[in-house]
């Protein structure tokens, strides 16, 4: 039977990131990969999928995390750059700190979206996982009103929200997002 492998963009597809934090995993002992005998990175598809799953015995007994990304609609290209820079920053921070990051959710939504698809693929995810810890920037990443229900809902799934920042930035961003709603409303 012959093993197959993935590519480094096709690992870095799946979880979400840029190949080049995928890089860094593999520096940093995250990730193990293969080289061929060019040098191109290459990752055993089980052991790429048993991660995914949360089956993976170099996964077991970690503390198993998932970034939660946002940024609102309504920049352009700063949007990607928001986005890198939370991941860098998560990232970083959540290796400091001993957790083990499975999965990256992204959404460029506003906080008052309800239909967002990052928030989406992490209840799929909450619902197949347990003891695992969402990690996000700060409140206002999530919600401006209501984010203790954010953080009941996790905990019921049997998991846990971790804040890189507890305090609550203030931001002209709720103000923009309440005038695009009540717009939309009239």
């Amino acid at each position: 039977m012959c093993m197959e492998y993935y590519k480094i963009g096709e690992v870095a597809a799946l979880f979400g990131v840029n190949p080049q934090t995928v890089r860094h995993w593999i520096n940093g002992g995250k990730l193990e990969c293969i080289r061929t005998p060019r040098g191109h990175r290459r990752f055993e598809k089980d052991y790429i999928d048993a991660i995914l799953n949360g089956t993976n015995e170099a996964v077991k007994g970690t503390r198993y995390a998932i970034l939660y990304l946002r940024t609102p609609t309504s920049t352009t290209e700063k949007e990607y750059e928001e986005l890198e820079r939370q991941l860098t920053t998560l990232s970083s921070w959540a290796s400091k700190n001993g957790y083990s990051v499975q999965h990256v959710m992204k959404d460029k939504s506003s906080t008052l979206d309800g239909d967002r698809k990052g928030l989406k693929e992490l209840e799929d995810v909450l619902n197949n996982v347990k003891e695992a810890f969402v990690i996000i920037e700060n409140i206002n990443i999530v919600t401006y009103f209501g984010y203790d229900y954010f953080e009941k809902w996790v905990e019921l799934t049997g998991n846990h929200v971790v804040l890189m920042d507890s305090t609550r930035a203030p931001s002209c961003e709720v103000l923009h997002d309440l005038t695009e709603w009540l717009e939309m409303k009239t």
